[in-house]
């Protein structure tokens, strides 16, 4: 502390700062993800991934690894503004390739269909940082935000490096197309009420229009095979937010078991699966009974007995609105054959 006369004064407080050094003291991310209140967030995280078919998430903030530990998020990418934090998950999740920690300072636009903030909001006293923060939540998602906080303002006096603002008039003014999700909370006592979940999902602009989400599926049914979490997850969205029922898998095997014991309107499949190719999928007997299946490669060489046996080839670094068309045309077809024109 700087001593003025009479009167003290506090150095410049950083939120980056006090979050490092608490945890290279050995100190805890505190009692939010502790007992009875990391078992309720724990079980709101793991129902609304079930329920939402969550496949990839970023979370921004977490800390000391406790709450993350009981989470069951398929893929995730943590960003962190303590290294201390940062090389302590990474040892305390060795081997796990499926949990990655970095640095926020290296966060470069990556996306999820997920985005979690879990007691971070209030912690960030900068206004500049909880802007940041906020931002980047946003930014980063394909589809859902998911926010544990306080949302009121508080002028009164608090500990340092808490500031409760609210976080809900940000979001509506600076989010205003995003629509807040009503969820159901999970019947687990907890000690700590001030702090509540908010989940918030995105419109997708598809050929101009905004898809308002939740439309009434239209029972077109989609199977989707790629090897890649992201490409799957980001599919199985827009399918979704278009009213399709949607499948995932990531292998040939397992768009072949379901060809087998489901029908299926429109077959997705990527090309290269990394330690085999479509081609596999290609002589599959079921695939005769799909009315459309279009076949995403990034390679233009792909030999023609594969292309032969899908009724539609697109590069797969076109964009969604193609992808779309080919599924909505397809979608016409199959009403105009129910109805008998």
């Amino acid at each position: 502390m700087i001593s003025v006369k009479d009167r003290t004064l506090r150095p410049f407080f950083s939120s980056a700062r006090y979050w490092q050094h608490r945890y290279k003291s050995g100190r805890t991310s505190g009692a939010g993800s502790r007992g009875a209140n990391a078992e309720y967030k724990a079980a709101f995280i793991n129902d609304f991934i079930r329920s939402h078919r969550i496949e990839t998430a970023i979370e921004f903030g977490f800390g000391d690894g406790v709450q993350l530990e009981m989470c069951e998020y398929p893929d995730y990418l943590g960003f962190e503004v303590s290294r201390t934090a940062i090389q302590q998950r990474r040892k305390q999740f060795r081997g796990n390739a499926n949990r990655r920690f970095k640095h926020l300072s290296d966060y470069a636009g990556e996306t999820a269909d997920l985005t979690v903030s879990l007691d971070v909001v209030y912690h960030l006293v900068e206004q500049a940082a909880y802007e940041d923060h906020l931002t980047k939540l946003f930014d980063a998602s394909n589809h859902c935000v998911l926010i544990f906080s306080t949302s009121f303002d508080c002028t009164a006096p608090s500990a340092r490096h808490a500031k409760h603002r609210n976080c809900l008039a940000w979001i509506e003014e600076n989010r205003p197309d995003w629509r807040q999700i009503r969820t159901e909370a999970p019947q687990v006592d907890r000690p700590d009420t001030s702090a509540d979940f908010f989940v918030f999902e995105r419109p997708v602009a598809v050929a101009g229009r905004a898809i308002p989400q939740h439309e009434e599926p239209c029972g077109l049914r989609i199977l989707v095979a790629d090897d890649d979490a992201g490409v799957r997850s980001s599919l199985h969205a827009l399918f979704t937010i278009s009213g399709y029922d949607v499948t995932t898998v990531a292998s040939c095997a397992e768009a072949a078991d379901v060809l087998a014991s489901e029908p299926i309107d429109i077959f997705v499949c990527d090309y290269n699966f990394g330690s085999h190719t479509a081609e596999s999928i290609a002589g599959d007997g079921h695939l005769n009974s799909v009315p459309s299946s279009i076949l995403l490669s990034a390679s233009e060489n792909v030999p023609s007995a594969v292309t032969e046996r899908f009724t539609h080839c697109l590069h797969k670094s076109g964009d969604s609105n193609s992808l779309l068309r080919v599924i909505s045309d397809t979608e016409g077809g199959l009403r105009r054959k129910q109805s008998g024109l």
